[in-house]
């Protein structure tokens, strides 16, 4: 397989000056979506930070475990619709269980969702028009249920960001959320077998993708989590980028496949 090649450049001071506050405004803009992402207001995020361009919002992508949605559109389905509808079957099946206690509340009641972004790993690329950037995501999710339990779960994800400077400013253009694993709240983790074949609450949130497609497997993906994490780079490549028609969690022999 041909090695990474990676690029450098020499910056002005005033460059160097722009440059770090391009960093900067990136980590914000990350961190504005996760909270957005989990407070429920992902339509806020997606209006605000991801791509508004023409070019850019045809082929936007957000990525699971399963596939790719392709298409601002898509990517509002995923992230709003869904949630929508999610927290409307939570509420709806509480109603049913407490006949007139719950009228009148609004969808979101009995369900909570937290995501984060730590650990962050950022490269701008050299003709500065692109970003990509990883985070590990340690979130939670909560679903009551109508028997008065619930259902909750520590989950654990990679981010792989990839971004592009618009008019406006930085915009996030294509998002792959590799799942990892989850762990139900108050369980051992020495107890909980999270590789057993079938076992993933996360899948709930997967969806169905525009693309359909092995994404990243959770049994195995940091055996070539190494091939994806973002590295000097000089500009924008479909084939190396975090798009559905990149190389992004393929497996090794995948890869050489694709040369």
């Amino acid at each position: 397989m041909e090695k990474f090649r990676e690029y450098k450049r020499e910056f002005t001071d005033e460059e160097m000056v722009l440059h770090a506050w391009d960093k900067e405004m990136i980590q914000n803009l990350i961190s504005r979506f996760v909270l957005h992402w989990g407070n429920g207001d992902a339509d806020k995020a997606i209006a605000d930070l991801w791509v508004k361009e023409p070019e850019h919002t045809a082929d936007a992508s957000f990525g699971t475990n399963t596939g790719f949605f392709v298409g601002i559109d898509e990517v509002s389905r995923h992230l709003v619709d869904e949630r929508i509808a999610w927290e409307e079957k939570t509420l709806q099946a509480l109603q049913a269980a407490n006949p007139g206690k719950y009228d009148g509340a609004e969808a979101g009641l009995g369900t909570s969702i937290m995501h984060s972004c730590t650990t962050p790993l950022l490269f701008i690329s050299v003709d500065d028009k692109y970003a990509r950037y990883l985070c590990y995501d340690l979130g939670m999710t909560g679903q009551a249920k109508a028997d008065g339990k619930a259902d909750c779960y520590f989950e654990f994800s990679l981010l792989l960001i990839e971004l592009v400077r618009e008019a406006e400013g930085w915009k996030i253009w294509h998002l792959v959320e590799q799942h990892d694993f989850s762990i139900e709240s108050g369980r051992n983790y020495n107890d909980v077998n999270t590789f057993i074949e079938g076992y993933d609450p996360a899948a709930r949130f997967y969806g169905e993708p525009t693309v359909a497609k092995e994404v990243y497997d959770n049994q195995y993906g940091w055996e070539y989590l190494f091939h994806d994490m973002p590295r000097p780079f000089k500009t924008y490549d479909e084939d190396e980028g975090y798009g559905p028609k990149g190389k992004v969690g393929r497996k090794f022999y995948e890869r050489l496949e694709m040369l």
